[in-house]
């Protein structure tokens, strides 16, 4: 899409659900396509990133608060009073003794079971709270839509971008910097968590031909990983920064932002 164009609100969906990792793989690589030659969605992708995976994060009881409160029971009223009949003592509310006691609103049989309703309720919440992730996500989205790219100039003539991923389903977060002084030379800096202590990892650049680039492997240790790479590859043509395993299979990816102006 070029910068001019109307960003369509199909769009905005479609990037809120892939930063939410809920597209499947065709899906996934599609978009991703799209992504690598459109400045909004990618703009927008930098900007609400870090958002969208903080939904994904909230608990059940969290995402409970956001449901409808209950409206409030009223105090019951108190019960009509009886007449005493029969002379009875006023103790016995009206029923002589040995009397057989009333029906009132018990039902035979005792409580029913709820587990079906509480099977469905169960799925129900799931959809509601996929729901209000999609929403949440797509509306920042939008609000992004109108905001800076995230690019920037870090001492003399250095282009400075930034990006961020995540991989629900693996575990993973990726934050990136790239800074960029020399046309032909970019360092990549990135914090990642969620991978796993002892598994060689390996970072990608990837650039807006779909070319794939290998920047250097590591070993992970455990905790948050700080890695610092540079490539030969102009800051200008970068589309994403990929963190995966030798074999070349991808964990988490981050789109970069740059903005309209920045490819030359």
């Amino acid at each position: 899409m070029r910068a001019d164009e109307h960003h369509s609100t199909a769009e905005q969906e479609r990037l809120a659900l892939y930063l939410l990792g809920v597209l499947d793989g065709p899906e996934r690589d599609l978009f991703e396509e799209h992504l690598a030659n459109c400045w909004h969605c990618l703009n927008e992708a930098a900007e609400v990133g870090p958002s969208a995976s903080g939904l994904t994060g909230l608990s059940d009881e969290d995402w409970d608060l956001l449901g409808t409160a209950p409206s409030p029971v009223p105090a019951p009223a108190d019960p009509p009073a009886v007449a005493p009949s029969g002379g009875g003592p006023a103790g016995e509310g009206g029923r002589s003794p040995g009397g057989p006691v009333g029906r009132g609103g018990v039902r035979p049989g005792g409580a029913r079971s709820s587990g079906a309703r509480s099977s469905d309720a169960r799925r129900g919440s799931r959809r509601r709270r996929m729901a209000i992730w999609a929403g949440a996500a797509v509306a920042a989205v939008v609000l992004a839509s109108a905001g800076a790219a995230v690019v920037g100039e870090w001492g003399a003539g250095n282009t400075v971008l930034a990006a961020s991923g995540e991989a629900p389903a693996y575990g993973a977060s990726l934050s990136v910097f790239i800074t960029g002084g020399d046309k032909d030379r970019s360092t990549i800096r990135i914090t990642v968590t969620g991978l796993r202590p002892g598994i060689r990892y390996r970072l990608f650049a990837v650039t807006r031909d779909r070319a794939t680039h290998v920047v250097r492997d590591w070993t992970a240790s455990s905790g948050p990983q700080e890695v610092t790479g540079e490539t030969s590859l102009s800051i200008d043509d970068l589309a994403f920064i990929t963190v995966g395993l030798v074999d070349g299979s991808a964990i988490v990816t981050a789109p970069i932002s740059q903005g309209p102006a920045t490819p030359r």
